[in-house]
């Protein structure tokens, strides 16, 4: 992997962040901000981009003369964005597919249910023309994320509009209840417990169970060892006393 230089991935940032962030599934606010952990994580499905940190960023704006990004507390956004296409509104919602796919947390599956999709920590409810692309931006977020079907008629006849983010992604503020489908509750459970039973750890040995701090586990080879040390040390001492006995009494037989 070959690092940029800081010269480098500026450009690459301002071409993200102002000419088309929709292609890195980001969506910047009304004034051209994303996340910086939005961004990172977008970066991070990318293999050139994978090593970018923030930190990286932060030599950015200490060494490039101009640089064509800022920062603003945990948000950043491009200098130059006279490029930048905003999302564009939908006229009588024509041109957009039959069936859009969003992603929510898992933990939020059951109240969505209920209640209808909502945007989570953003302006809008981000759309994908394909499951692929929903599924990568979810998992930003959670790591196994819930995967909801659209149905775009049936939302418009509900009063939802929606807005064009680039090629493949889609706005909305609400999609009603009822509009759309994903895995019901008891096969998203089944689904999970598999994973967990998959994903369970292997059960530690008697010996790892038994290992902890400020104990020690007991030899036997050292045993056995110790054992004919003893019994050879024995042995020698008794070739000792006989020689000793052999010197001071030459003519006795032992």
């Amino acid at each position: 992997m070959n690092k940029k230089s800081p010269e480098k991935l500026d450009s690459v940032l301002n071409y993200i962040l102002g000419y088309n962030p929709y292609e890195f599934g980001l969506v910047p606010d009304k004034d051209g901000y994303v996340k910086i952990k939005d961004l990172l994580k977008a970066m991070s499905e990318d293999e050139e981009l994978r090593y970018v940190r923030q930190f990286h960023i932060d030599e950015i704006l200490l060494i490039v003369p101009k640089p064509s990004i800022e920062i603003k507390d945990n948000s950043i956004r491009s200098k130059k964005r006279d490029k930048l296409c905003l999302p564009s509104i939908c006229d009588n919602n024509q041109n957009i597919p039959k069936v859009l796919y969003t992603a929510i947390r898992e933990r939020s599956y059951s109240f969505v249910l209920e209640n209808g999709v909502s945007p989570q920590g953003s302006e809008y409810i981000i759309l994908a023309s394909s499951d692929d692309v929903a599924e990568k931006i979810g998992k930003r977020k959670d790591s196994d994320p819930v995967i909801l079907s659209i149905n775009t008629k049936q939302s418009a006849e509900k009063g939802v509009s929606f807005l064009k983010a680039g090629d493949e992604l889609f706005l909305s503020s609400f999609i009603p209840k009822g509009c759309f489908t994903g895995p019901s509750i008891s096969e998203k459970i089944e689904l999970t417990d598999k994973k967990t039973l998959k994903e369970k750890p292997k059960k530690k040995t008697k010996i790892d169970e038994k290992f902890m701090p400020g104990s020690f586990i007991l030899n036997l080879d050292d045993q056995k060892l110790n054992k004919r040390d003893e019994k050879s040390s024995w042995k020698d001492n008794k070739k000792r006393l006989r020689r000793e006995k052999k010197q001071l009494w030459p003519d006795d037989d032992f």
